[in-house]
């Protein structure tokens, strides 16, 4: 009668102890009860309006320049981590995308570096469905649309070398002029009004810019001074990527 009653006691004594441990247990198991909805964190991206209906969507990364490394790392909110990432352009859902040089990957990590665009291309625009899925139970998914530009900033760099070099270009117009006989002795040579062209992409990194610039050619003898004025249009080529004049040429000048 005694072990009988030591075996109760015990077997009670464990299902004290044991029920509320294994309560406690089942109660740390982590939830698979999603926090939030999912969604794509749009605090670095910027608006733009689709084409049919004008829409607005918050889903345009920042421009990439053509030849140029860049990153951009796309971010969700809500759900449960950690997400998984795919993506699908004109063909299937795949880990990763390369499109024009950019790789769409894992972790919704975009980078690469921007093939560099045809010569008569400015801009070039890529698009491409991110879908992103969550760890919960059931999981969340979230299809987002992406738009990325690449732009040739070439034209940019060119004007910028150019006005930067425009002294040089003087320098070697008065020359130019000196040596075919344009200015005669004691004369002196001035410039103003200088115009910079449409800068055209000539191949590769080169751009070609065109300048015109006013011109006055001023005689000065004793007792005597006499001005006449004219033009003369030049041509700069730039390389943008070193960003400098790879040559510089006096197309056509006249005085008087």
């Amino acid at each position: 009668m005694r072990r009988k009653t030591s075996v109760l006691l015990i077997a009670c004594l464990l299902a004290i102890v044991i029920v509320p441990i294994t309560g406690c247990l089942e109660s740390s198991k982590p939830s698979s009860k999603p926090v939030g909805q999912l969604k794509l964190d749009t605090t670095t991206l910027f608006n733009y309006e689709l084409p049919s209906g004008g829409r607005v969507v918050r889903n345009a990364l920042p421009p990439w320049n053509s030849g140029e490394y860049n990153s951009h790392q796309l971010r969700v909110t809500g759900g449960t981590p950690p997400y998984v990432w795919k993506y699908k352009s004109a063909g299937p859902v795949r880990p990763t995308i390369r499109m024009s040089g950019i790789t769409f990957g894992g972790g919704g990590l975009v980078k690469g570096t921007a093939d560099e665009l045809p010569p008569s291309t400015t801009r070039r625009t890529l698009f491409v469905t991110a879908i992103v899925r969550d760890s919960s139970r059931p999981a969340l998914s979230i299809e987002i649309p992406l738009k990325l530009d690449i732009i040739d900033n070439g034209a940019v760099i060119a004007r910028q070398v150019t006005e930067q070099h425009l002294q040089e270009v003087t320098k070697m117009i008065k020359s130019v002029i000196a040596s075919e006989g344009g200015m005669p002795p004691g004369a002196s040579l001035s410039f103003s009004n200088a115009i910079i062209g449409e800068p055209k992409k000539v191949g590769g990194s080169q751009w070609s810019v065109p300048t015109d610039f006013k011109i006055t050619v001023t005689v000065s003898v004793e007792g005597f001074s006499t001005s006449v004025n004219g033009y003369a249009k030049s041509e700069v080529v730039v390389d943008v990527k070193k960003k400098s004049v790879i040559e510089q040429k006096l197309i056509e000048y006249k005085v008087g």
